[in-house]
């Protein structure tokens, strides 16, 4: 007779859920402590947030919710503003959160202190399938090592070579004037019509940034702000907006659907693995010409 059926003989299936139930309380307990005194030790903690659900659900629900309807930027002021504090910490299913906007904390951990901090498993874990394991998501040796293979690429010839931004700048002054993408590199548009309207501006300077990326470190751009519905440019957005939405999902993240967000993701990766005969081309950097390397290696 094994362990598990003379188990149950002997001991109800009430006791044992109440034996489990104890032992994830008393394990709970036992990491909350160790937590309050590492946090003791190294200083104290942050203005807290009080939740309004039980286990934080409600900054899950306006996490979501904000990043659904574009507002990010509105909660975190509304957050941080609304309780006098530009740090602070809440604890959403039993995981401590801390949010910073303090300059000196900012400095910290991107400069001064900067090998004390790191992205850390669980960043890794979340970001992995949209970021693999670039210099995004890595810490340590390997994240040096991504920084060493990116470094070429931003040496003084190349950032003064500004042939590539200046093409890519007038595109978007001509798109800002037309009210949108053009449609085609050669439409003619009056750069008048710009003076005095109102416009969002948000989609062009991603499209403008997209557009400068791959020219300065492919070799060629994708030419999103001259292609209205560029499939591209539309699936690198929504992979992003999809992973946000998984990101403020927090350990619910699971219950996400992922179907769309994997299919932009291969819709990036056949772009790139497409251009491969482009990437390897290995151009040469020449200012007079405004040719730029092509970004290969960095890629494997």
């Amino acid at each position: 007779m094994g362990f598990i059926e003379l188990l149950a003989q002997h001991v109800s299936i009430k006791a044992i859920c109440l034996v489990t139930l104890a032992l994830w309380a008393a394990r709970m307990t036992i990491n909350r402590i160790r937590e309050h005194r590492k946090i003791k030790s190294m200083g104290n903690y942050g203005h807290t947030l009080q939740p309004r659900l039980p286990f934080g659900i409600d900054f899950i629900y306006y996490g979501v919710r904000s990043t659904i309807a574009h507002k990010n930027l509105e909660l975190w002021r509304d957050m941080f503003f609304a309780n006098g504090a530009y740090t602070c910490e809440m604890r959403i299913l039993n995981e401590r959160v801390v949010l910073t906007v303090d300059p000196e904390n900012i400095k910290a951990v991107l400069a001064t202190q900067f090998h004390d901090f790191g992205k850390g498993p669980d960043f890794k874990r979340e970001w992995s399938e949209l970021l693999g394991d670039s210099i995004f998501t890595t810490d340590g040796a390997q994240w040096h090592e991504s920084r060493q293979l990116l470094r070429p690429q931003f040496t003084r010839d190349r950032l003064s070579d500004l042939h590539c931004f200046e093409n890519h700048i007038q595109s978007l002054f001509k798109a800002m004037a037309n009210g949108g993408p053009l449609n085609g590199e050669g439409q003619e548009v009056d750069l008048s019509r710009a003076d005095g309207r109102r416009l969002d501006i948000s989609e062009l300077f991603y499209r403008y940034t997209l557009d400068v990326a791959t020219d300065f470190l492919l070799g060629s751009d994708v030419k999103s702000l001259s292609t209205p519905k560029h499939d591209i440019a539309i699936a690198f957005a929504e992979a992003q907006r999809l992973q946000n939405i998984m990101v403020r999902a927090s350990r619910l993240r699971w219950l996400t659907p992922k179907g769309a967000y994997r299919a932009n993701i291969r819709k990036i990766d056949a772009f790139i693995d497409g251009g491969e005969p482009l990437l390897k081309s290995d151009i040469i950097l020449s200012p007079g010409q405004g040719v730029h390397v092509a970004f290969w290696e960095a890629k494997k």
